[in-house]
């Protein structure tokens, strides 16, 4: 968002540029007459002028160095005085707190910073670490932390650990792959859960064993008639999903299952989760509970992502599955499968010789082979 009257001239030279480039929540806080359009969200604070141009660090000069000193000092919950007064609805205070958590998150040690007004101060918290056992270490590089990839690191004396940015986040994954030169070629083949636990003021990260292999990687498919789509199918063990949605499992009740969508260009690196892609629930408790089909002691379930122009089928999909939990204390967590990748032509391509010639399905998967891939596989078009 920005306030057309940013760049006035304003007594105090730190308003001229403060703006440019805010979030529908702290523009709100000057003009609450504001209204956010559902459809284009401003929730992110990387064009803001300060952000943008680095020279935010010119306006927490005091505060950044005590706080590059705290995190040296491996200090884990401290706080540090606002040195600067700045008017105009703590907007300032804001982006100040949000380049925290970003030289928090660069220098390693993932925490939380937040303004508080009443201490006039910058409060932060960053998540000690988390023992990770030699034989899960030696055997897991990173695990997925709400969707995002943690990695083990190890002390100058061996020791393996984790650090979570958010420290309320107690289950973890990690699946492994069958990998190849061709991402397209690529998917999970096997996924164990975790959790962390403490005991005696040490937090350790341990198998959840009754969840292992919880979402299962069986396939993608495109739509062979209609409006283009691509889904790609997951299975759950009959007897694990139904001792989840009755008394639970190892602690543990489900709320709901589905599949997260984006293209891959969107993402840009970044992982793929709720909060990045597009969404759908299959299974959602007292709600719906579709079955896509049966394979001997799995379910099957899919959502299908639709509205693909021929231009489109060219373009990566990367596809992951997510399963939300609830645990005995009510709180809700949300694991994620491993991501796969494809696009409609490629799926199409693997398809070339399912149907027979002539018929409707065989022409329709070979108009997008010739779309994307032109005369290359002419020698097999029976058409």
């Amino acid at each position: 968002q920005i306030d057309a009257t940013w760049d006035a001239d304003q007594k105090e030279q730190y308003m001229e540029h403060m703006y440019f480039g805010l979030t529908d929540d702290l523009i709100k806080r000057a003009h609450d007459e504001h209204k956010p359009v559902a459809e284009r969200p401003c929730d992110d604070l990387e064009m803001n002028y300060f952000i943008r141009t680095g020279k935010i660090s010119e306006r927490m000069v005091q505060e950044e160095k005590a706080l590059r000193q705290k995190i040296a000092a491996a200090e884990m919950s401290f706080e540090i005085p606002v040195t600067s007064a700045y008017y105009s609805y703590d907007i300032m205070y804001s982006l100040i707190t949000y380049q925290m958590n970003r030289i928090l998150y660069e220098s390693g040690h993932p925490g939380k910073a937040v303004y508080n007004k009443e201490k006039n101060c910058y409060v932060i918290d960053i998540p000690g670490p988390i023992k990770v056992p030699d034989d899960i270490a030696n055997n897991y590089g990173s695990f997925s932390a709400g969707g995002v990839d943690v990695t083990v690191k190890k002390t100058e004396a061996g020791e393996a650990y984790i650090e979570l940015a958010d420290d309320s986040e107690t289950l973890l994954s990690a699946s492994t792959f069958k990998t190849g030169d061709d991402i397209h070629q690529q998917y999970p083949i096997g996924m164990k859960v975790f959790k962390v636990v403490e005991k005696d003021d040490v937090k350790t990260v341990e198998e959840v064993s009754e969840l292992e292999n919880l979402l299962r990687y069986s396939g993608c498919s495109i739509r062979i008639t209609g409006t283009k789509g691509i889904r790609m199918i997951t299975s759950v063990d009959k007897g694990l999903r139904s001792a989840l949605i009755g008394d639970g499992m190892a602690g543990y009740q489900l709320m709901e299952y589905g599949t997260v969508l984006q293209k891959a260009e969107k993402l840009n690196g970044a992982a793929l989760t709720l909060e990045t892609g597009r969404s759908n629930y299959a299974y959602k408790r007292g709600v719906a509970d579709p079955v896509f089909a049966y394979a001997g002691n799995l379910v099957q379930y899919t959502n299908v992502l639709v509205g693909f122009t021929l231009d489109d089928c060219k373009d990566d999909i990367a596809m992951r599955p997510y399963i939300k939990l609830r645990d005995a204390n009510g709180t809700e967590h949300i694991v994620y499968g491993g991501t796969v990748t494809r696009s409609i032509g490629y799926i199409a391509y693997q398809n070339r010789a399912t149907f027979k010639s002539g018929t409707a399905a065989y022409n329709y998967v070979w108009e997008i082979i010739h779309h994307v891939y032109g005369d290359k596989y002419d020698a097999e078009y029976k058409g």
